[in-house]
């Protein structure tokens, strides 16, 4: 059999997803990246320029995984759970004549890995970084007292990030760093669901003008045609975001975390210049689709998230 060259990456119930052939593979100029090669046995291998890699034996798989994903800033109990599924999706596939790589690059450009004659496309990027706040809508209930609208907490936001750093730092090198976490109170009786007319009259003038973007809890979001998030492309840098996400999503996805990655995909095309016009995907099990969504990013989106690779 001729070999393939896959990336190392796990999506809950998406296995069709999950070692897919790639027209080109991301590698960071910031880390090492772990690359799959199915059916090595029997073949030489290469790198192309800027590139160097080195083997990794089933004794080393362990190790690997638990150093790329340190170096994703994933969380201790999120890094378990992929450490372990990625290690009994590799294990198998080294059993089977395949071979586990790090690479690792010098600098960002266009590149190569071969197996024999077989030649996969490598594109290495300079990670795009962003400061992030994110503000918990409080306002005036009946009473004039200031309440929570919001089921969410400043405290859940070290969470969110490594899951963040996992769907979008580890499938596209786009990195956001947290600028603030805090309460943004209206002194109004505003109510539930917040719409878009109430955001844009009261709330979003309260967004972060130091972070590049801001997302807003609201509680209770109703956007244009019932979205469970919206990202307002005519200021460039805020979001609304539901607490209780209504699009379908593959079993085993938090949707609350799905739709923020959704949302800040919107904003990063937007950053991106969008030169491909992508709003939404036709893909089932994807991100930035209006079927059933996962975490997954299409070969499409990728270039269209970093439009300088190839």
């Amino acid at each position: 059999m001729q070999p393939s060259f896959c990336r190392v990456w796990k999506e809950i119930g998406v296995a069709k997803w999950t070692w897919e052939v790639r027209p080109a593979l991301l590698i960071s100029t910031k880390r090492p990246g772990l690359v799959l090669v199915r059916n090595a046995t029997g073949h030489s291998l290469s790198a192309g320029p800027g590139l160097s890699y080195k083997l990794i034996d089933k004794t080393g798989v362990t190790g690997a995984l638990d150093k790329y994903l340190r170096s994703l800033n994933v969380e201790s109990a999120q890094l378990t759970d992929l450490s372990a599924a990625l290690f009994a999706a590799i294990i198998p596939e080294l059993s089977s004549g395949g071979v586990l790589l790090s690479v690792e690059s010098r600098h960002a450009g266009n590149s190569w890995l071969k197996a024999g004659k077989v030649e996969q496309a490598v594109s290495v990027t300079n990670p795009l970084v962003l400061d992030i706040t994110f503000l918990f809508l409080h306002c005036l209930d009946a009473s004039g007292t200031m309440m929570l609208q919001t089921n969410k907490d400043p405290a859940f936001v070290d969470r969110w990030m490594s899951h963040l750093n996992w769907i979008l730092g580890a499938q596209a090198d786009i990195w956001f760093v947290v600028q603030d976490a805090k309460p943004v109170k209206i002194d109004k009786q505003l109510g539930q669901p917040v719409n878009d007319k109430m955001f844009q009259a009261f709330i979003m003038d309260k967004k972060d003008s130091f972070a590049d973007i801001t997302v807003f809890l609201v509680g209770h979001w109703v956007g244009a045609g019932n979205a469970s998030g919206t990202f307002f492309p005519e200021v460039g840098d805020v979001i609304a975001v539901t607490d209780k996400p209504r699009t379908p999503f593959v079993e085993g996805n938090e949707p609350f975390i799905v739709n923020l990655a959704h949302e800040l995909v919107h904003f990063v095309l937007h950053v991106r210049g969008n030169k491909l016009h992508i709003s939404h995907l036709p893909d089932q099990h994807v991100l930035l689709n209006r079927l059933v969504e996962s975490s997954v990013i299409t070969p499409l989106l990728q270039g269209a998230l970093n439009p300088g690779a190839k």
